[in-house]
């Protein structure tokens, strides 16, 4: 009789073991699952000034940010949501890409630090010159 005991004991101690652990490991995959974070919008973008200088501009859309390199240095700049075309700055320092003339400036005595005017392609340049020619 302590024979039948022992196995009805250990059967469903094994059972109760069993069943408890499957649940916990499909709910733990669907946490990770979900927990999948979404893939940011990111552009990138090399100016070079007059001097030959280069600044690099991470632009996160999604997170609102701006990432700057500029003489070995790195800055990290918020969305500003008052101006039109983009515009970002921090406590110390802001940057603008106004109509194609990017500036990076030190806010506090506004000193430039950066400046680059865009210019036109040369395939625009040519498509209006070969539009006057016909």
């Amino acid at each position: 009789m302590k024979n039948y005991i022992r196995l009805i004991l250990l059967l469903t101690i094994g059972i109760f073991t069993t069943a408890c652990q499957h649940p916990g490991k499909e709910s733990v995959t669907n946490i990770q699952t979900e927990a999948a974070p979404d893939h940011d919008e990111i552009t990138k973008d090399i100016f070079t000034d007059d001097l030959g200088e280069h600044m690099e501009v991470i632009i996160n859309h999604t997170a609102k940010t701006v990432t700057i390199h500029l003489g070995g240095k790195t800055y990290e700049l918020k969305k500003k949501k008052d101006m039109p075309e983009y515009s970002a700055a921090s406590t110390e320092y802001q940057y603008t890409d106004i109509k194609g003339e990017v500036i990076f400036l030190k806010r506090d005595i506004q000193m430039v630090l950066f400046h680059h005017k865009k210019q036109a392609s040369s395939e625009n340049k040519q498509k209006s010159t070969s539009m006057a020619s016909y």
